[in-house]
């Protein structure tokens, strides 16, 4: 019989302490029915090596409910349970009878190694697929664990347990005709554009109206653009170009919405994070592209 190969989602649940007994094993398929019921999202497949559970999805919404929930449940209803480590990867794997296997997962139990307590690392997806997630999510957090692998770890909001890019800072804003300091928390968003109405206003043909929304949560910083002409961001060294698309933001950079900074200066934003919140009258972050 041919195996054909799958596309799809794969995680990994390791559960500790677990010594392979029976009240374990009664233990851990109680916990998987109960955030099944409560996520009404059930893997399609599943497999227990030990203390590992291989599970597939049909997508990535019901996925990240079902492991949340999961998450969730460890954390108030089973005080036995001391520690649920996770991962979650889409690519490609088998499957043959019960047996789930390849290369999605053994990514997916890299990842779920690699995770903490009460979290559950994702790998080889989109970011704006997390972010669209977490945004529709109020109780659910996220960092950004390794951007050039797509590492994004994802957890209900703990604050024992969870990782901040740059510690308790301060973030300022800076343009034209505002200076903003802003203390990191979740969901704060920063409306850029020519609407006067606009938290960050500028008054330019080249600017839509609803140029921009800049999104800070906690010490996470993204700007996602919905423009005609499109937004570059400077950081590194490096020029990128949104165009009604998202991008994660570093510790500082600077901003042009429509042209390019070499050809509208006066209308650049700059953003930085620092340990003070004092206002000064220096706007440039150092390092920059550009910058001497």
């Amino acid at each position: 019989m041919r195996i054909k190969s799958q596309h799809g989602i794969v995680a990994s649940l390791m559960i500790q302490p677990f010594a392979g007994s029976g009240a374990d094993n009664q233990t851990r398929d109680r916990l998987l029915e109960q955030a099944a019921r409560r996520s009404s999202c059930p893997p399609a497949q599943r497999m227990d090596i030990f203390d590992e559970t291989l599970l597939t999805f049909g997508d990535l919404e019901p996925a990240l409910d079902f492991l949340l929930e999961v998450i969730d449940l460890v954390k108030h209803e089973y005080p036995d349970i001391t520690n649920i480590r996770s991962g979650l990867c889409c690519g490609e794997y088998f499957l043959h009878g019960e047996q789930i296997y390849g290369a999605a997962v053994n990514l997916a139990t890299q990842l779920s190694f690699m995770s903490r307590q009460n979290e559950l690392l994702t790998g080889g997806i989109e970011h704006e697929k997390i972010l669209r997630y977490v945004d529709t999510h109020g109780q659910v957090e996220h960092h950004i664990r390794d951007s050039a692998k797509l590492l994004v770890s994802v957890s209900l909001f703990d604050a024992d347990s969870t990782l901040t890019l740059f510690g308790k800072s301060y973030l300022h804003i800076k343009s034209a005709n505002c200076h903003k300091v802003l203390t990191p928390r979740r969901n704060i968003r920063i409306s850029i554009g020519r609407l006067p109405t606009a938290e960050i206003f500028i008054d330019s043909e080249h600017v839509s109206r609803q140029h921009a929304t800049l999104i800070l949560k906690d010490d996470d910083l993204y700007l996602e653009d919905h423009s005609s002409n499109g937004t570059f961001i400077y950081m590194n060294d490096e020029e990128i170009f949104l165009n009604r698309n998202a991008c994660h933001l570093g510790k500082q950079g600077i901003i042009s919405c429509g042209l390019r900074r070499s050809e509208a200066a006066d209308q650049s934003i700059f953003f930085e994070f620092r340990e003070s919140s004092e206002v000064t009258g220096e706007i440039r972050p150092i390092g920059l592209i550009g910058e001497e």
